[in-house]
Formats: structure tokens, sequence, C-alpha cells
């Protein structure tokens, strides 16, 4: 099976996978069976999928394809902590600094 990291917050689920093929069909067939199991279902409306930056658009569209999921708009944060940090860390979490500095000044 393929590896699928999975990170786990009060009613969100994060899963991470390889973008291809194989990956997405077999976390599909899981979904399905989370769904049959639980008898819950996934709302995709509400779910998002995102990809890296170096993932050819052809990938992407055949993996969203594949798990019906079409949405890939993210929210600048999640859990008040930046979906996407770059190269500059420094830049990425400099809300904290100026969130604490405001606080400090009353």
């Amino acid at each position: 099976a393929p590896p699928i990291t999975r990170l786990l917050f009060a009613d969100d689920s994060v899963l991470m996978i390889q973008a291809n093929n194989e990956e997405a069909t077999e976390l599909k067939r899981l979904l399905d069976l989370y769904e049959d199991c639980s008898r819950q279902c996934i709302n995709k409306e509400k779910s998002v999928i995102m990809f890296s930056a170096n993932t050819s658009r052809e990938k992407s569209e055949n993996v969203k394809r594949r798990i019906s999921i079409l949405c890939e708009t993210w929210n600048e944060r999640y859990l008040g902590l930046p979906v996407y940090v770059g190269r500059s860390r420094k830049q990425a979490f400099a809300y904290i600094n100026d969130a604490i500095w405001r606080r400090i000044q009353g």
C-alpha cells in the first residue's frame, strides 16, 4: 500500500500522498471505505486539495478527478498558521511578532 501521511485536527483531517494515479486511487478507495464503515459522507464541496509547486497541471488534474475533489482554494491560514511556508520562514511568521508587539503596546 502507498504511504499515506495524515494529520488530524478536531473535525478536520489533512492527508498527504504523492500526486500519482496509483496513490490517488488508493486514497479514493480508503475514503469510500471510511464512508461505508462510519455511515458518514465526506462533503467534497467543502474538501480542498493542494499540490506542491512542482506538480504538473496534468498530474494535479488527474488526481483531482480521481479523488473527486475539485477545489484547490486554500485560505491563507489554517488553525492560525500559514498554509504555505516558503524559503523565508522569518517572513511567513512575522505576523506573530507583530501581534505580540501590538498586544504589548496595549
